[in-house]
């Protein structure tokens, strides 16, 4: 980590999308690396790495709250089989 400051969006991002911090700030680092290596200028990386992070965990935590699962009991698959609703 760069800052206490990156710790603790690290730590929001992870709270706001209800998963582990240990998974946002690996896909952190991997975009981190990423934007290392493509860009010429290096001054504003981290910023535009914790934006894409932040908008990556939105866009999933938004896909999950559309489609939640759903158990039908009238299928003739086992109950205890997930299924996803139709939206």
């Amino acid at each position: 980590m760069n800052s206490g400051l990156d710790e603790t969006t690290l730590n929001d991002i992870a709270e706001q999308s209800h998963v582990s911090v240990d998974v946002v700030q690996r896909h952190y680092q991997t975009v981190l690396s990423d934007l290392h290596h493509q860009a010429r200028i290096h001054d504003f990386i981290p910023l535009l790495a914790m934006k894409r992070v932040r908008q990556h965990f939105r866009h999933v935590h938004r896909v999950d709250v559309q489609r939640p699962p759903v158990v039908r009991q009238s299928s003739p698959r086992s109950a205890r089989q997930m299924d996803y609703a139709q939206v």
